[in-house]
């Protein structure tokens, strides 16, 4: 996937959005934990804060990683304002898709 996918001109253009982070497990095994990941390849994308949005295991395609890419909004941080703004009111939300 490094070089067929990541490298690939369409997930280039679609990563805006995001700042995409490379974890070694082996070096870094606390990651792992923290992310309850049991398998590779694993893509966890998270919050500026570490929170976990979503995840993809198993191997990417450059569509499926252009189609994800694509579902995340704009402005990922207004997610946190978002949760931060539902904790100081007591309120949850459910975020899905249809």
């Amino acid at each position: 996937m490094a070089t067929q996918v990541y490298t690939h001109a369409d997930v280039i253009a679609a990563v805006t959005k995001v700042q995409p982070v490379r974890i070694d497990v082996d070096k870094q095994p606390g990651v792992m934990r923290r992310y309850a990941v049991s398998g590779m390849p694993t893509i966890v994308f998270a919050d500026s804060r570490g929170n976990e949005l979503f995840r993809f295991q198993g191997t990417l395609t450059v569509d499926t990683a252009v189609q994800l890419l694509g579902e995340l909004p704009a402005d990922v941080g207004n997610l946190n304002r978002l949760g931060h703004s539902s904790r100081r009111t007591g309120t949850t939300s459910t975020l899905s898709s249809s």
